[in-house]
């Protein structure tokens, strides 16, 4: 279920935790749907962590505050994140820009530049 859902596979440690949450004991079975329901759970909590993460980034480049953060802006990004021009070079990086104004259009857009919807799509390398 969680690699449909683009996760990697829980652990063995994980999927122990999930178990503890539902109270059982080793050997004991539990209900799908409870199963199911900590897994979302954890799933929504992580994803939520991942959001705050790049609003945060986003708003760190973002240094007018219009919204808005440009190809000089996004280089610095994935500096900050330890990429340099050997893992992604300028041209990727204008290309992944183009698409995410694609997926995402925005009335506002700004030439070359990417809202914070678009800057997701980036940094998830879609």
């Amino acid at each position: 279920m969680m690699r449909h859902l683009g996760h990697t596979t829980p652990t063995g440690s994980q999927l122990d935790l999930v178990m503890r949450e539902l109270g059982s004991s080793e050997g004991k079975e539990i209900k799908e749907e409870e199963f199911t329901t900590v897994i979302m759970e954890q799933l929504l909590a992580d994803e939520i962590e991942k959001l705050n993460f790049l609003g945060e980034t986003f708003k760190e480049f973002d240094r007018n505050g219009d919204g808005w953060i440009g190809l000089k802006d996004l280089l610095l990004v994935f500096q900050k994140l330890g990429l340099g021009d050997n893992d992604i070079t300028r041209e990727e990086v204008i290309e992944s820009m183009r698409d995410a104004i694609k997926a995402y259009p925005d009335p506002e857009q700004k030439k070359l530049k990417v809202n914070f919807d678009q800057f997701v799509k980036i940094s998830r390398g879609y």
